[in-house]
């Protein structure tokens, strides 16, 4: 389950749906797609393709942020029936 509460913008809901499809993607499909660009020298400094895996990692982790553990999840709700008996 998602944590979806600090979703408020558009932009915020975009980068969550793009770092959702990201890590369903093979890695494999993401490095064979920076290979092509440094094939055809899509960036004059070599630095950017650095920039643009480091750019990716960082879109591929807000993902990670917004899920709920499941422990997580299920001690809050055993803790809200806990205080539906006091």
């Amino acid at each position: 389950m998602e944590d979806l509460s600090n979703i408020k913008t558009p932009d915020d809901g975009f980068r969550l749906l793009i770092s959702e499809l990201l890590n369903e993607t093979d890695p494999q499909r993401i490095t064979d797609f920076l290979s092509r660009l440094k094939e055809v020298k899509a960036y004059r400094d070599n630095k950017s393709y650095s920039r643009l895996k480091r750019k990716i990692q960082e879109v591929m982790e807000i993902a990670s942020a917004t899920k709920v553990d499941e422990l997580i999840e299920e001690l809050n709700d055993d803790i809200k029936h806990v205080g539906a008996y006091v």
